[in-house]
């Protein structure tokens, strides 16, 4: 979860990984896919929530300030995933919204978290930018489309989302 000295984050990429497997399961099936994917959604956002704070923790630790955002996204994540869980057979059917939403407010804590790596990386800075703007595109398409008709495509959507969060992920563990 957090980087060692040579810069490597485990956390990061098992949760890259993660998404990549999550990407790849949804657009090889896309009618079976969608309940999966609400309980995968949820499983990610848990993971997400505890690295969000944990992250948060060791900038605290070694900065003595800051991370009170990363705190926020990670609980926010957490009340996500729950609410998710508790109300499932109503977010495979709000699952188009839920998941435009959900992407939209991912990827824009991504690009304020990015700002942080821009000081060691700038390359990596850029990256996480555009990939961020893309999946914020994607939840904006995904809003004013048609909602129903975007509940059949939806597997693909979140598969190029997990992509893309799956490179994100690995990018920033290295």
């Amino acid at each position: 979860m957090n980087k060692t000295n040579d810069g490597f984050s485990l956390g990061s990429l098992i949760l890259g990984i993660l998404y990549l497997f999550a990407g790849f399961l949804s657009i090889r099936n896309p009618l079976a896919s969608n309940a999966f994917l609400v309980g995968l959604i949820v499983m990610t956002a848990i993971f997400d929530g505890i690295f969000e704070i944990a992250l948060r923790n060791r900038i605290n630790k070694y900065f003595g300030r800051g991370g009170g955002f990363l705190l926020f996204t990670g609980i926010v994540n957490l009340i996500l995933a729950a609410l998710i869980l508790f109300n499932f057979t109503s977010s495979v059917i709000a699952l188009p919204w839920a998941f435009a939403i959900y992407l939209i407010f991912t990827s824009v804590t991504s690009i304020i978290r990015s700002f942080a790596i821009k000081e060691v990386s700038n390359g990596v800075f850029w990256a996480q930018v555009i990939l961020n703007i893309l999946g914020i595109v994607l939840g904006v398409m995904l809003l004013i489309k048609n909602p129903l008709a975007s509940f059949f495509t939806i597997s693909t959507l979140i598969g190029f989302y997990f992509f893309l969060a799956g490179i994100r992920n690995i990018i920033f563990a290295f």
